[in-house]
């Protein structure tokens, strides 16, 4: 695990996966390792968001308040189009972190896209209580 990090922090992906799917090969409960997996899938990566959201599937399971893999998974649904699922996980996660600014902006780019799907649908009132919500959070 040690040196899945070591290498994850030299930018050298490849080796750290290869140490952390060791790790887990070892001992498949070990939570840190699948974190550390999933988070290189999703943010340096951003090759498998399959194996990604089930790594964090699998730590929440874990470990339900796990906030790393809580907002991990809300992107990976970002990522992969599911915005009605990303956004009550950062609306927990802003509840519960309430000065992360960069749950902020997640959350705020959530909401305008639901916006401009609501305009695009040609629903005017609900895209804009959703520009108004994200509106309301960036002025905080």
């Amino acid at each position: 695990y040690g040196l899945g990090v070591a290498y994850r922090t030299e930018e050298s992906f490849d080796d750290a996966v290869e140490e952390f799917v060791k790790t887990l090969f070892l001992d498949p409960t070990q939570a840190q390792a699948k974190l550390q997996l999933a988070e290189m899938l999703t943010f340096q990566m951003k090759e498998d968001p399959e194996s990604a959201e089930q790594l964090y599937q699998e730590v929440l399971e874990q470990a339900p308040e796990e906030k790393a893999a809580m907002n991990g998974l809300a992107s990976v649904y970002f990522s992969t189009g599911r915005v009605d699922q990303a956004i009550p996980v950062w609306e927990k996660l802003r509840e519960e972190l309430p000065d992360q600014q960069a749950l902020s902006m997640n959350l705020s780019e959530a909401y305008l896209l639901k916006a401009t799907n609501a305009r695009e649908a040609g629903d005017a009132g609900e895209a804009e209580a959703w520009d108004a919500k994200a509106k309301a959070l960036l002025s905080k």
